[in-house]
């Protein structure tokens, strides 16, 4: 019988493929037994086999490289001894005899070793906008990129440019796809992967979108200076974008251009300065409190930006809950109302003019922004019409009803076709299975568990929980309304996000049927 070949994820660090590699564990790749943990810059962990990240790191110790792939161009040859521990390696990996493959950003620069290895082994190649890769190092704080800033848009350069040579010149064995169009249909994205390489796998489990995968406007506005200054940068991203894996009904991605005004670089260039300064004074101050016995404890975080008021602001901590009490000190807005907005902002630009209908209770974050904006309750039967309503807006809702299938099929047939339910709901992280607290007997409620209320403003601040959602929440979704529901999971406190039950929800409806 004929060795299994492995699917192996490609991309530069920072790119997604973490998230790339989870859906395709979840749909049944063995990815490693031995598998990094995960750490503040990648909070649901790597998804890393321990195993080739080891050999990989050392490999690339031995030719005298960075072991974390901090490179710009080919590294040496490597020695016979390598190969053979790579052979060995891939061996151990096959005996299992089922569907394998691994992921470590440092396999691209390595191509050359494992490519004669494995000649047919299939390839998914996942890439991410250069902007939000070298925001996303710069975030985590490596010291090589502080050192030397322009060495990041040297590293994504090399690595994508091997990608994309790879690509090209096998084009049957392997698959481009944009981090975002695999986060926004996840299943779609293994569905083509397992047809693409003839890897059987199955249906994936939810997306769960990384933090360090959304950086927002001032990622965004740093693109000027990559297209002004980089042009070998927008050929490589212009290139993958053509070649990209893109689902059904999806129009080809327009090509990459930036009309930065005058203006607006003057505009950032007095933002830098303002925030190196800024910098520069939170230094001195930590110092003064670290060595000064008479100093005081700010609880406010530095300079930043509010979703909701839209302006800069500082966010202050008034009590040790969060997710209640982490305050945006212009609208005293809260983690919650700033995950919803900053979730429409990055992935429905131009929500402002959507006809946008929220069910009680309204959210005035979201109402004042919104040109089309409608609000009323929840009824077992809603009593809109099909196709009605561009999203909607349920917050901290579905906890509370006593029929959260019938509730979430009925919001999305009054969603339009393309349209979105955007959504928040406590998901207790640990909780294996979801569970019903309570039930509704022709009209007699029994308590399947221990009463627990929440507060609510229009229920004299006690609304009976029915519902606690557990890990599998996403997956009772899809099976309530057959539709994937991707989770958005953003932790930046520069942006007021940080807190208990962040995670943002986000069921679409397709633009359109397809047989």
């Amino acid at each position: 019988m004929p060795a299994m070949q492995p699917l192996i994820v490609l991309g530069m660090h920072r790119s997604g493929t973490s998230l790339a590699t989870s859906l395709l564990e979840s749909a049944g790749l063995d990815v490693g037994q031995r598998l990094l943990g995960a750490n503040a810059s990648n909070p649901r962990g790597h998804f890393e086999d321990a195993d080739f990240v080891e050999f990989q790191q050392a490999a690339l110790r031995h030719v005298g490289v960075n072991g974390d792939g901090w490179i710009t161009a080919a590294p040496p040859d490597l020695p016979d001894s390598i190969v053979v521990h790579a052979r060995a390696l891939v061996a151990r990996k096959q005996q299992a005899g089922r569907p394998w493959g691994w992921k470590d950003p440092r396999t691209v620069p390595l191509l050359p070793l494992w490519l004669p290895l494995l000649p047919e082994a299939g390839f998914a190649v996942v890439y991410r906008a250069p902007w939000e890769v070298i925001e996303s190092l710069y975030r985590r704080g490596d010291a090589a990129f502080m050192e030397d800033p322009e060495l990041a848009v040297q590293v994504w350069l090399h690595y994508n440019r091997v990608l994309l040579d790879l690509a090209l010149t096998a084009p049957d064995r392997c698959i481009v796809g944009n981090v975002e169009a695999m986060a926004t249909h996840p299943s779609a994205w293994v569905a083509e992967v397992a047809a693409h390489t003839s890897t059987p796998l199955g249906t994936p489990g939810a997306a769960v979108v990384e933090p360090s995968l959304l950086h927002g406007d001032q990622a965004r506005e740093r693109a000027g200076l990559l297209f002004r200054h980089y042009p070998e940068v927008v050929a490589v991203y212009e290139q993958l974008q053509h070649l990209a894996w893109r689902p059904a009904g999806v129009d080809a991605p327009a090509p990459w251009t930036h009309h930065a005004e005058a203006t607006a670089d003057r505009r950032q260039a007095m933002h830098d300065w303002a925030a190196a300064a800024w910098a520069a004074r939170e230094r001195r101050r930590q110092a003064t409190e670290t060595h000064g016995a008479t100093a005081l404890v700010d609880n406010r975080t530095p300079a930043g930006w509010c979703a909701c008021c839209r302006s800069e602001t500082r966010f202050i901590e008034t009590g040790a809950w969060l997710r209640d009490q982490f305050l945006c000190e212009r609208c005293q807005s809260i983690p919650r109302f700033r995950a919803v907005n900053h979730t429409l902002d990055t992935w429905f630009p131009g929500w402002e003019q959507a006809a946008l209908h929220e069910f009680t209770p309204p959210n005035d974050f979201v109402r004042r922004h919104c040109a089309h904006y409608s609000h009323s309750l929840l009824t077992e039967r809603l009593q809109q019409a099909d196709d009605t309503f561009d999203l909607v807006i349920t917050q901290d809702l579905l906890e509370h009803v006593f029929e959260p299938d019938v509730t979430v099929r009925e919001i999305m047939r009054v969603v339009k076709p393309g349209g979105a339910h955007v959504f928040t709901a406590p998901k207790h992280k640990g909780l294996r299975g979801t569970r019903q607290r309570a039930r509704l007997d022709h009209g007699v409620v029994t308590h399947l568990l221990d009463p627990q209320y929440h507060g609510n403003p229009l229920a004299d601040d006690r609304e009976l929980v029915t519902w606690d959602f557990g890990d599998d929440f996403e997956v009772c979704l899809a099976g309530w309304c057959g539709l994937p529901t991707v989770t958005y999971v953003v932790r930046d406190r520069r942006l007021g996000l940080d807190g208990e039950y962040l995670d943002v929800f986000v069921t679409r409806k397709p633009a359109r049927n397809f047989s």
